[in-house]
């Protein structure tokens, strides 16, 4: 306790010596006794100046009439508080304090300047007002000023300096503002200064430090600010220094440590900062050291160690640190400590429980930690303990059972655990029992009645089981009682009869079930009761009529049914009144007229019906009313829009109907207002606008408001959130919303709102959530969007934007939800940068973008219905939902990029085409990967007309597999169609129609391709176009090329192959057809034909076919054909040619062999039926060189303008066998080389010709001649033959063979018809 100097200390009279009193009595008494017997005798007189003057004096001090009446200044019983100087001649000491009740209300008149014998002063403690006047500066005498206690104003005058002989002056608990003057420096005899309890400013003087003889120095309760000036080094005798409850900043003076004669040093409630210096080694008489309530940091200087006569310690409320230092044992005397509310950690040092003297122990709000020691037991004397708000942990010590004395514990907020220790049941002193917030466990011991003289007990927020004990029915002294947030059980017991005196009850949170006890409501003290969020049901019992203290009452989230007790209208006092969140039915009662101080109003989430009651209005300080979740109808009564005071209004989740009074506009103080889901209708008041407090605005999901949006929503300007979706709303959206710039969330969606997005949306950079889904908007997302740094949500879905979304946008780094489907917009989607957090959703779908960047997607993704070149590169990509092809190339877009993005998303790529194209060129330069390229059929196919190109059309180089599926190619004039300049390794058309193309290679697929590579053609069309090479070239090395059910018609080579030019490799074509197609065909091939059938070729050499190699046709149908030169079916250059099955017919060359023109190769020719072929020489075949079997096969009609009808053998080898040749004009056969011959049967039906013409090598046996004309039907004219075994019929002549020239020919067995 501070020590302060008393009112009767500061008004000390002037002491007279015994001796001299006695004296002065003896002769006081003689002059009265003469005076009674002389009756002319009078009383002195002073002089009528000094009369008048201190009858002046006393009238402005407010002095009493009865008093200072008479002229004798000195006259004690008249002039009250009076003492004159020893000759009575004038007054020295004027003591107008504590006058048997006399009490001044005047002020301080200027005259009192001129009573310059004055050596003391003293008028404190009268309600004196006014200024101290500066007249006062003229009592130079003075030695004691005492204008304490009064209700003085003005500043300190200066000219006080001038009083050198003042040793005490007391100013305190006046009003006197500015500064101290310094001119106090001046005076040095200075002993007690107070000064405290004014409104003082300014600075210490540091004159202050020339008083050296002070011994107390009082400025506490000011207003001084700056540093304490470094001046105490003078000031050794200096006892009691108080600057407390001022503005002082800086740090603590290092010159304190000369005050070691100190009792009271008070420094707190000020700023200093710093640390406490260690100086308080020699401070043996310190009693009371208060430093606290300032900013000090750093450790507890270890000196406090020294203090041995101090009692109280108070360094509370600073910033010190470290641990409480263990040097604690000296203090002998000690008996309050107080360090709460600092930084200090460690454990407790034991020197602590050295303190036997200590009454008060506060480390409270710190970060001390370690188990609470078990030695309390040394502290007998400990009547208060604080250890809350720490981080102590272990059980609560049961040495704590030892404190006879103690009246308080509070271990709150720490980390306890353990049950509570029952020696605690045994103090019957304590009172205040405060365990809250830690981890206790057990159960509340019935011995806990025991505490009879218990005013609070709080025991909340632990894990305490089990059920109130009804035992605290005895605890009849309670004020206090806190169990909430407990995991206790069974129901309130029935005990409140006997706790009167309780105000203040908390259950809440405590798993309590059953009703409330009827004793409640004997409560009649209770001012706050929480017993919110439990399972207490049943209805609310009408018990509260006594309960008219209440402020604070709240029963919510509990299960109570029923409607509202009537005796809630008793409730006149309750400010706060919660019964939200329970089962409550029926209407709400019209009784609110009677809670005129209510605040608070929840009876939200429950089932009441009815309208709202227009006695709501009644409540005329209600700040919140929480309506929300009921079944409430009617409309919003007018008497609600005159509660002024609303500051949060909640009327949510309802029936309610009808519009939104103008009147609004009355709640100015709203900040939060929610009239959303409900029915409500017309348009939103441009009034709304007024309530420029408001941070939250809902009348969202009413589906019935209308109009536009008002341009004076924009006043409000603290908004956080605007949430106006789901109703017709039309209109633009204001663009004035860029005032708003506190708004966090915007909710505008499923209204019918058109025009475009603000760009001054992109101001509101505090924007977390912006919604205008399914509205009309039209235009593009603004630029300025990328500005909005924290948003999180951004849904657009389902209007008309178009345009790209802003580049940088995907990387702002909150952005967590994205939607913006179903809209217009196109371009390149900028991806978002992979160091930020991933995004939650991305929503894109039914869009025209063209290209997706890198994103991390972690819950859900959707990309359908958009133009993406290819596939999005995702880390998620199984969670994105798509319905297109990834890598697509569509009309009016660069094939090049989708190449690109093919290139760089997968190894085996497929390049879908889709749409109808009147241009498109794709260039596959430098795609290592295998793409496929093929189009969508649920998009009509890839189309290509009247495409008039300088390049090919389609370039593949370096791709391996290439497919064409399902295409249309026509009318292109380029280049080539589709050109491969290598890296192939395949090719597959499948379902695709070339037609009228125009090529300068060949007028489809024109492969140049040096590695083996294959190709597949199946179900596919290729008419009337035209190329150097016809339809297909494939040059290079080819590996094999198989042809199936395609139709080949009316193509024309301009150079080689009406149809495929192959330079090597083999063909094989199977149920194809051949006709009408024009060109030379020339190369090496391998050609297998089945099952097909070709017609109408024409060509320079090989009018159908044209190949170097091997060619093979598998009943293949082969007509109509035509060359210019040679071959007018085929022209077989070094190979092999094999015809199985099928036929030839209607063949012709304007050269050599109708249908086959063999040079150097060989001709195999089985089971083939060939007719009416013709040509200049060898009507079917001409044999220039190599070989030809021919075997099983019938020859018809065949002719030749030369020689070989059918057969020419031109320095070849030929074998004949098993085969018929019947022919009308010329001869059939014409040999230069060797030839051998058996089982056939030949008929020459003309009037002119031979049969055979022999000129080589021949061997004939078994064979059958039928000749009509007059020639030899076998002649030889040079080389040998034998024929033999053979049967020959000459019906013109009955030669039948003839040797001429050099010739020679061996006949025998020869059968002559």
């Amino acid at each position: 306790m501070k020590e302060e100097l008393k009112s009767s200390q500061r008004g000390i009279l002037h002491k007279v010596p015994r001796d001299r009193m006695t004296r002065e009595m003896i002769y006081l008494y003689t002059v009265l006794f003469l005076l009674s017997l002389s009756p002319l005798m009078c009383e002195a007189q002073s002089g009528p100046d000094l009369v008048g003057k201190m009858q002046g004096i006393w009238s402005i001090l407010g002095g009493p009439p009865q008093y200072w009446m008479g002229t004798n200044v000195c006259n004690l019983t008249d002039y009250v508080g009076v003492t004159c100087d020893s000759t009575k001649s004038y007054p020295v000491t004027l003591s107008l304090t504590n006058l048997n009740g006399i009490v001044l209300k005047g002020i301080i008149p200027d005259s009192i300047g001129s009573l310059t014998n004055l050596t003391q002063l003293v008028i404190g403690t009268n309600p004196i007002s006014g200024t101290l006047p500066n007249a006062i500066c003229n009592l130079t005498q003075l030695t004691f000023l005492n204008v304490g206690t009064m209700k003085l104003t003005g500043s300190i005058p200066s000219c006080l300096g001038s009083l050198t002989q003042l040793t005490n002056i007391y100013l305190d608990h006046n009003q006197l503002t500015g500064s101290i003057p310094s001119i106090f420096g001046n005076m040095i005899n200075l002993v007690n200064v107070n000064m405290g309890s004014n409104n003082l400013s300014g600075s210490i003087p540091p004159s202050f430090g020339n008083a050296t003889a002070l011994n107390t120095l009082l400025l506490n309760g000011n207003f001084l600010s700056g540093s304490i000036p470094d001046v105490f080094y003078n000031l050794t005798s200096l006892i009691s220094l108080d600057l407390s409850y001022n503005q002082l900043t800086g740090s603590i003076p290092t010159s304190i440590a000369s005050l070691t004669k100190a009792t009271n040093l008070y420094l707190g409630s000020n700023q200093l900062n710093g640390s406490i210096p260690d100086v308080f080694y020699n401070f043996n008489s310190l009693q009371f050291l208060d430093l606290s309530s300032n900013r000090l940091s750093g450790p507890i200087p270890v000196s406090i160690g020294n203090l041995t006569r101090i009692y109280s310690i108070r360094l509370q409320y600073n910033q010190l640190s470290g641990a409480i230092p263990d040097v604690l044992y000296n203090l002998s005397f000690i008996t309050f400590f107080d360090v709460t509310v600092n930084q200090l950690n460690g454990s407790i040092p034991p020197s602590v429980f050295g303190l036997t003297t200590i009454n008060n122990l506060w480390l409270g709000s710190n970060r001390l930690s370690g188990v609470i020691p078990d030695t309390f037991s040394k502290l007998t004397s400990l009547t208060n303990l604080d250890l809350n708000s720490n981080q102590f942990s272990g059980p609560i010590p049961s040495s704590l059972g030892s404190l006879t004395q103690i009246q308080s514990i509070n271990m709150a907020t720490n980390r306890l655990t353990g049950t509570i220790p029952d020696v605690l049941y045994n103090l019957i002193s304590l009172q205040n029992l405060h365990l809250g917030s830690n981890q206790l466990t057990g159960t509340i011991s019935p011995s806990i009645g025991r505490l009879s003289n218990l005013n609070q007990l709080r025991l909340y927020t632990n894990q305490l089981s089990g059920t109130i004990p009804a035992s605290i029915s005895n605890l009849t002294r309670l004020n206090t009682l806190y169990l909430g947030n407990n995991p206790l059980s069974g129901n309130i017991p029935d005990v409140f009869y006997n706790l009167s005196l309780l105000q203040n009850l908390d259950f809440s949170a405590a798993q309590l079930s059953g009703p409330i006890p009827v004793s409640f409501g004997s409560l009649f003290r209770l001012s706050y009761a929480r017993l919110q969020v439990n399972q207490l049901n049943g209805t609310i019992p009408d018990i509260f009529y006594n309960l008219t203290l209440v402020s604070f009452f709240d029963l919510s989230s509990n299960q109570f049914s029923g409607s509202i007790p009537p005796s809630i209208r008793s409730l006149t006092q309750v400010a706060n009144l919660y019964l939200g969140g329970n089962k409550l039915t029926g209407t709400i009662p019209d009784f609110f007229a009677n809670l005129t101080v209510l605040n608070n109003l929840d009876l939200s989430n429950n089932q009441l019906t009815g309208s709202i009651p227009p006695s709501i209005g009644s409540c005329t300080q209600m700040q919140i009313l929480n309506l929300q979740s009921n079944l409430l109808s009617g409309s919003i009564p007018q008497s609600l829009y005159g509660l002024a005071s609303l500051m949060s209004l909640t009327l949510t989740r309802n029936q309610l109907s009808g519009g939104i009074s103008p009147s609004i506009n009355n709640l100015t103080l709203l900040t939060y207002l929610d009239f959303s889901r409900n029915q409500l209708s017309g348009p939103i008041p441009s009034s709304v606008g007024d309530l420029r407090a408001l941070t939250s605005l809902n009348f969202g999901r009413n589906q019935l408001l209308n109009g536009t949006i008002p341009v004076s929503i924009c006043n409000l300007i603290h908004l956080n959130v605007l949430n106006l979706e789901v109703n017709v709303l039309t209109g633009s959206f204001p663009s004035c919303i860029g005032n708003i710039t506190q708004l966090v969330q915007l909710w505008m969606g499923q209204n019918q709102l058109s025009g475009s997005l603000p760009s001054s949306i992109g101001s509101l950079t505090a924007l977390t959530v912006v919604n205008f889904q399914y509205n009309q908007l039209t235009g593009t997302i603004p630029t300025s969007f990328v500005n909005l740094t924290k948003i999180v949500t951004l849904s657009l879905l389902g209007n008309q934007l178009n345009g790209s979304i802003p580049a940088p946008f995907f990387s702002l780094p909150s952005l967590a939800t994205v939607d913006l489907s179903s809209n217009l917009l196109s371009g390149a989607v900028t991806g978002r940068n992979p160091n930020l957090p991933s995004m939650q959703t991305l929503n894109l779908n039914n869009n025209y973008f063209t290209s997706l960047g890198y994103f991390n997607v972690s819950s859900a993704c959707n990309l359908q219905n958009n133009l993406f070149l290819c596939y999005p590169t995702l880390n998620v990509s199984t969670l994105c939902l798509t319905n297109y092809q990834p890598c697509t190339v569509k009309p009016n877009l660069d094939p090049s990029q989708v190449l690109a993005a093919a290139a760089s998303s997968l190894s085996n790529a497929i390049v879908y085409i889709s749409g109808a194209f009147s241009n498109l060129t794709i260039n596959y330069t430098g795609y290592r990967n295998n793409i496929t390229l093929t189009s969508l059929s649920t998009m009509n196919g890839f189309s290509l007309t009247s495409v008039n190109s300088a390049s090919p059309v389609i370039y593949i180089n370096q791709v391996q597999s290439f497919s064409l599926i399902s295409m249309s190619l026509m009318s292109i004039t380029a280049p080539s169609i589709i050109s491969v300049a290598g890296g192939l390794s395949d090719l597959f058309v499948n379902n695709t129609q070339f037609s009228n193309n125009v090529a300068s290679s060949a007028s489809a697929i024109d492969i140049s391709n040096t590695s083996p590579y294959a190709v597949r053609v199946i179900s596919s069309r290729f008419s009337n176009n035209t190329g150097s090479a016809g339809v297909i070239s494939l040059k290079g090395t080819l590996f094999s090329m198989d042809s199936s059910s395609n139709t080949y018609a009316n193509n024309t080579g301009s150079n080689n192959g009406g149809v495929i030019y192959a330079s090597g490799g083999s063909l094989t074509f199977t149920l194809d057809t051949f006709s009408n197609n024009v060109a030379t065909n020339n190369g090496g091939s391998v050609v297998r034909i089945q099952t097909s059938s070709i017609r109408g070729g024409r060509a320079d050499q090989g009018g159908c076919l044209y190949v170097s190699g091997i060619t093979m046709l598998s009943f293949t149908n082969v007509s109509g054909c035509s060359s210019i030169g040679h071959g007018g079916s085929i022209y077989s250059d070094v190979g092999v040619t094999n015809i199985q099955g099928g036929s030839m017919s209607l063949n012709s060359a304007q050269g050599n062999g109708g249908v086959i023109y063999s040079n150097g190769n060989t001709v195999k020719i089985t089971s083939a039926i060939i007719m009416n072929n013709i040509a200049n020489s060898g009507g079917v075949l001409y044999i220039n060189g190599g070989n030809a079997i021919l075997s099983s096969s019938t020859f018809t009609n065949n002719n030749a303008s030369t020689q070989g009808g059918t057969i020419y053998n031109s320095a070849g080898s030929a074998i004949i066998t098993n085969s018929q040749f019947n022919s009308s004009s010329s001869d059939i056969l014409f040999s230069s080389g060797s030839l051998i011959q058996s089982g056939n049967s030949f008929t020459l039906s003309g009037t002119s010709g031979t049969t055979e013409t022999l000129n080589g090598a021949s061997i004939l046996y078994n064979e059958r001649f039928v000749q009509a004309s007059s020639q030899p039907v076998i002649r030889t004219t040079q080389g040998g033959a034998i024929v033999r075994d053979s049967w020959l019929k000459n019906l013109g002549n009955i030669q039948t063979t003839s040797q001429e020239g050099t010739s020679t020919m061996i006949a025998a067995n020869l059968t002559v018809g």
